[in-house]
């Protein structure tokens, strides 16, 4: 999805030989490679989630990431602001779950904005579990939905 969503992300364009066509086209099929990646995080890696150490909430993360991802890709959002989601929730669980040895601060501050971003898409797509509302300071699901990045 790292790759897949930023491909979306770009404008389309067409010179009216057929190129827009094809592009769309291509756009169509990443479309569908974000669905079945979706898809496949949920049916096929869902399962192994208690699997993971229960310290420092691992497996919850893991799984609200498979949850929430999913269910942002499924939403009535504008596909603009499903991709900013999907990308801004997928890129800070990479960071979580794909850690650099190099850039060990990173992986806290990753698991705090993660965590965040999680309250947060529960809140806004009113899935179970989905914080009071009652926040505290600037929201990260606000900077990822308007595209400033996550």
């Amino acid at each position: 999805m790292l790759v897949t969503v930023p491909r979306l992300q770009a404008p389309p364009r067409g010179d009216g030989s057929g190129f827009a066509e094809r592009l769309e086209a291509e756009r169509e099929r990443c479309r569908d490679r974000v669905e079945e990646a979706t898809r496949m995080l949920l049916d096929d890696c869902a399962p192994y989630v208690l699997t993971y150490t229960h310290r420092l909430g691992v497996h919850r993360q893991l799984g609200g990431f498979i949850m929430s991802v999913r269910a942002v890709w499924l939403s009535n959002l504008p596909e603009e602001d499903r991709l900013r989601l999907v990308l801004g929730l997928t890129e800070q669980a990479h960071a979580v779950f794909f850690p650099s040895r190099w850039h060990p601060l990173r992986f806290a501050a990753a698991r705090e904005q993660l965590d965040l971003l999680l309250e947060e898409v529960s809140g806004l797509l009113a899935l179970p579990g989905a914080p009071d509302g009652d926040a505290a300071g600037p929201s990260p699901l606000a900077a990822v939905v308007e595209g400033s990045g996550a």
